[in-house]
């Protein structure tokens, strides 16, 4: 396993492109499991529709913000490895938490409104964590085993 084989440019843009797209859909299950006995009311109506309306962008645009930066600079010094890549995408998810939050806060602070965005962002958590290890066997991986 040559660490210094260069990376498909190929792989590393559906890396890019899929897999921030896990993390919404896996917090969309998530919640589907976690709330069984609470699907009519609103927490649970509200955390699904703020997924899907915000959670996808939300999702891409940190990707774009967060990831791509630390994939770079991670590639640049020899470090892409598992956990470097895992690093980035807790990086990723503080990101995400501390937007979420700060959203809550400028519409107000409403405690309901920040239990929700709060809420939102811990069912990111497992999704960030899978969509991080599928881009490492996508994008980084693959180049190693070839």
């Amino acid at each position: 396993m040559d660490s210094s084989a260069p990376l498909d440019p190929r792989k590393v843009v559906l890396g890019f492109l899929v897999t921030p797209a896990i993390a919404p859909i896996a917090a969309i299950a998530i919640a589907f499991v976690v709330t069984k006995e609470h699907r009519g009311e609103c927490l649970y109506g509200w955390i699904v529709a703020l997924t899907i309306s915000i959670g996808f962008a939300a999702s891409y645009i940190t990707a774009l913000v967060f990831a791509v930066p630390w994939f770079l600079i991670m590639r640049r010094i020899g470090r892409l490895g598992l956990w470097t890549t895992m690093i980035g995408v807790m990086v990723q998810w503080a990101g995400l938490f501390v937007v979420l939050l700060l959203a809550g806060w400028c519409r107000g602070g409403e405690r309901d409104l920040m239990v929700i965005l709060a809420a939102l962002a811990a069912l990111y958590l497992p999704g960030m964590l899978l969509a991080g290890a599928a881009f490492y066997g996508m994008s980084i991986r693959s180049r190693l085993s070839s």
